[in-house]
Parts: C-alpha cells; sequence; structure tokens
C-alpha cells in the first residue's frame, strides 16, 4: 500500500515540475514574440518617416555599441533604442538618419545633405 503511494506521489511532483516547465516555455515564446513585433513595429515608423519626407527606405541597423552615436547627450537605458537608417532623398542621393525610440517619444535626426 505504501509503494503505491509513493509511486503516486512522485507521478503527482514530475507532473506539477512538467506544468511549470511548459509555464516557462509559454512565457519565453511570448517574450520572443513580443520583442519580434517590437522590432517591427520600429521598422514601419522609419519606413513611414522616410516615406513622409519623400524618401525611399533602403535599409536600417540597430545601434547596440552606441559607436557613432548621434545623441551624446542623452542616458541610454533599457527602455532606449537607437536605429540608424540609410534612405534615398528626394534628389536620388543615398543619406542617413537616426532615431532614438525612448519609453514615450520618438527624436529624429535626418541627413538630407546625402552620404559624402
Amino acid at each position: 500500500m505504501r509503494g503505491e503511494l509513493d509511486s503516486i506521489e512522485r507521478r503527482f511532483i514530475h507532473m506539477r515540475w512538467l506544468k511549470y516547465i511548459a509555464i516557462a516555455a509559454l512565457l519565453i515564446i511570448i517574450v520572443v514574440a513580443i520583442g519580434s513585433c517590437s522590432n517591427n513595429m520600429r521598422k514601419t515608423v522609419i519606413k513611414d518617416k522616410v516615406e513622409s519626407i519623400g524618401g525611399k527606405y533602403v535599409s536600417h541597423d540597430y545601434n547596440s555599441d552606441f559607436e557613432h552615436d548621434p545623441y551624446p547627450w542623452y542616458k541610454h537605458g533599457k527602455n532606449i533604442h537607437i536605429y540608424s537608417f540609410t534612405y534615398v532623398d528626394r534628389n536620388g542621393n543615398l543619406s542617413k538618419g537616426w532615431v532614438r525610440f525612448g519609453s514615450i517619444k520618438r527624436d529624429w535626426i535626418i541627413d538630407s545633405g546625402g552620404i559624402k
């Protein structure tokens, strides 16, 4: 009788651990999905801004190391993301811009002189 109870208790403990693992896996999937959606949203915002000034979007890059940082006067925190982007302006010149996505607002630096 005691052996059967031990077996049932072991199964219950294994089921509980499986439940915790499943919850952790689900949370990881949700975090990855939110991150992916956030990156796609930022790309869309950059594209829309470039098109609103009459340009054509070429590419963007996440500035993770803050090298050649156009925002040296800002403190960089967890919720601040800086992207550089390249676009073709109205005159056909290849130009570069930067955008800083903060928690609430966006700051833009757009080069209108073309890349030399």
